[in-house]
């Protein structure tokens, strides 16, 4: 949902009522759509990663965390760093080892 939001478009106004919808933390000031971008995308790998250390045997949480990671990968703030993608690849090969979640996402493989 975090990834979703990026294609909304907000006005500067609309960021701010976003985010305290959402109950974040510490809702910023955001100067920028770019800074809200960000934020999203590093939000929604922070809840993937709180969700695979509920329970790491979940493979949808590691495809989803996988996810998040190829989208910052390719993302401005990625920097096309090679980690997130090594990180992706951990990720979704432990998304396999959960064979419901395997037989149902095709695009895994």
């Amino acid at each position: 949902v975090m990834r979703q939001l990026i294609n909304v478009p907000l006005s500067k106004d609309q960021l701010q009522q976003q985010f305290q919808q959402l109950s974040l933390q510490q809702p910023q000031q955001y100067q920028t759509k770019n800074e809200y971008i960000k934020n999203l995308l590093e939000e929604s790998i922070r809840y993937a990663k709180e969700a695979t250390q509920l329970d790491p045997k979940d493979g949808m949480s590691w495809y989803i965390l996988a996810n998040g990671y190829v989208a910052k990968f390719f993302s401005p703030f990625g920097q096309k760093n090679s980690i997130l993608l090594k990180q992706a690849l951990t990720s979704y090969n432990l998304a396999l080892k959960d064979e419901s979640v395997a037989s149902l996402q095709s695009d895994l493989y």
